[in-house]
């Protein structure tokens, strides 16, 4: 102990309704929030790989373009029975269970710093009179 650790990742749930094919169900999803440092590398080797899969966030993440951000993935089971998706091709043609993968990264744009305009400048010599047009 004593020493500061800092996390790259955090596990977490997100808690919502989906809605499909005018459906609805409450839904609980395991998902990873992930800080990216702007200017990083966003590959990433086999070994992390594997582990995010193991993990339930997605494999093939969009890059951030070299962004600082914040990366929200996920990676959950969808039955289409849940949501009165039914027929002859649902388990044939289409798969009962649908596997989806979430991935949404939000970029943090820096502060910018506005310099403070500069004052003008007191007139020198002397003031010029215009004449008014009658």
């Amino acid at each position: 102990m004593g020493e500061n650790t800092c996390f790259d990742q955090l596990k977490g749930t997100l808690v919502g309704t989906f809605s499909i094919n005018g459906a609805e169900k409450k839904m609980k999803i395991p998902a990873t929030l992930e800080y990216v440092e702007g200017g990083k590398d966003d590959s990433k080797s086999d070994d992390s790989k594997s582990d995010e899969m193991a993990s339930g966030a997605p494999d093939d993440e969009p890059a951030a373009d070299g962004k600082e951000g914040i990366r929200i993935a996920a990676k959950f089971n969808l039955g289409l029975k849940d949501f009165g998706i039914e027929g002859m091709g649902v388990g044939k043609k289409v798969a009962a269970k649908q596997a989806i993968e979430v991935s949404l990264f939000l970029p943090i744009k820096a502060a910018e710093k506005k310099e403070p305009e500069p004052k003008p400048e007191a007139p020198t010599g002397r003031p010029r009179v215009r004449p008014k047009n009658r």
